[in-house]
């Protein structure tokens, strides 16, 4: 998940391609591309799905807090 961090924090629009090699861990070749992949996105979206539970229980708690 570093890779999605990174690229959140250098924007799309400043992010570019560099003609280099890359190193990634043995890990993610070992498990599998697509497993990897998979996980990161299932990961991503409970995250957001966390996110907009915890906004929605603020709002609720704020209509009812003195």
């Amino acid at each position: 998940m570093e890779d999605v961090d990174l690229v959140r924090r250098i924007g799309r629009r400043r992010l570019r391609t560099l003609a280099c090699a890359a190193t990634t861990s043995a890990a993610a070749g070992a498990n599998g591309w697509l497993k990897r992949n998979g996980t990161n996105i299932v990961a991503l979206r409970c995250s957001a799905a966390l996110a907009r539970r915890v906004i929605r229980i603020a709002s609720l708690w704020s209509l009812i807090a003195p």
